[in-house]
């Protein structure tokens, strides 16, 4: 009886030993890296692009100040008429409010 308990336990042994090699093995063969993944972590070109930094220095600064003055065209294009429009923008913390009655004329 014994002698069945030694054995079953180097087999027992035998078998958990190579249960965790395989796992081991096959989790540094397989990538989890998606092929969509894959071609965005491709290397950049060594290259410099001259051509794309001269246009990123052409480009207009946009302020990020939201309470200045604002000119907006108005008119259309193909009238070949413009005028200028000045608008002053100013944040407010406060929702804004609508009437009820705008929307349902909008909806009828």
């Amino acid at each position: 009886m014994l002698k069945n308990l030694v054995n079953l336990a180097i087999l027992t042994t035998i078998v958990i030993a190579v249960w965790v090699f395989i796992s081991i093995y096959s989790s540094f063969t397989s990538s989890t890296i998606t092929t969509n993944v894959a071609k965005q972590i491709d290397p950049i070109k060594p290259t410099f692009n001259v051509s794309v930094v001269s246009g990123l220095q052409q480009r207009t600064f946009v302020p990020t100040d939201l309470s200045e003055t604002i000119i907006l065209p108005t008119g259309t294009p193909e009238s070949g008429t413009q005028s200028a429009q000045l608008e002053t923008v100013t944040p407010s913390t406060q929702p804004a409010t609508t009437d009820d009655s705008s929307f349902q004329s909008i909806n009828q």
